[in-house]
């Protein structure tokens, strides 16, 4: 259910604390979040994709907080993978920065990130064409982190190298030319 009336009153929450972001006080903030955060949940678990991309958004690392007292990176991923499934693509930039930059084994994954910046730009997204060509841009340059967190990659996981770069020719193209640095 788009745009239920949950959504609409977590949104306007969201631009009432911003406008007196000065006035509330850190505990205040706290409730308001967390009512926020249900009021998007109702709204997701009834199919609206922005309200599960959202919702998302305030288990990230940074939301109205410096540091994010919500913060819980399975239930980041939990959500953006719900709003992509539903139809939020864009979503799908997030999800592919945790694959590629995660200290969790469990989600540390460069080539799923790489996948999903992939999809983004073939979709036509324009936020997936930027990442899209400065990935390109990266891989290309010898030492980036970028190059050198795939090369990595597939030192721990040479069986993964080929099927990879056989469905991603752009990629290894990519790879293949090296650009020095600048100096």
């Amino acid at each position: 259910m788009k745009n239920s009336i949950n959504i609409k009153i977590a949104v306007e929450l969201n631009q009432l604390m911003h406008k007196y972001y000065q006035e509330i006080q850190y505990e205040q903030a706290i409730k308001l979040i967390k009512v926020q955060m249900d009021l998007l949940e109702i709204a997701a678990l009834e199919g609206d994709k922005d309200a599960s991309y959202e919702l998302a958004l305030l288990y990230g690392e940074s939301a109205f907080f410096r540091e994010n007292p919500f913060y819980n990176e399975n239930k980041y991923v939990y959500w953006l993978r719900k709003a992509i499934k539903i139809g939020y693509s864009e979503a799908k930039n997030n999800l592919a920065s945790v694959y590629m930059t995660s200290d969790n084994k469990k989600y540390s994954n460069i080539l799923k990130g790489l996948t999903l910046i992939k999809e983004l730009y073939l979709e036509g997204n324009g936020l997936g064409e930027l990442t899209y060509n400065n990935c390109i841009k990266n891989l290309k340059k010898k030492n980036s982190t970028l190059r050198k967190s795939v090369e990595q990659y597939f030192k721990l996981y040479p069986e993964k190298k080929n099927k990879f770069l056989g469905k991603n020719p752009d990629f290894e193209d990519a790879l293949k030319k090296v650009n020095k640095p600048i100096q």
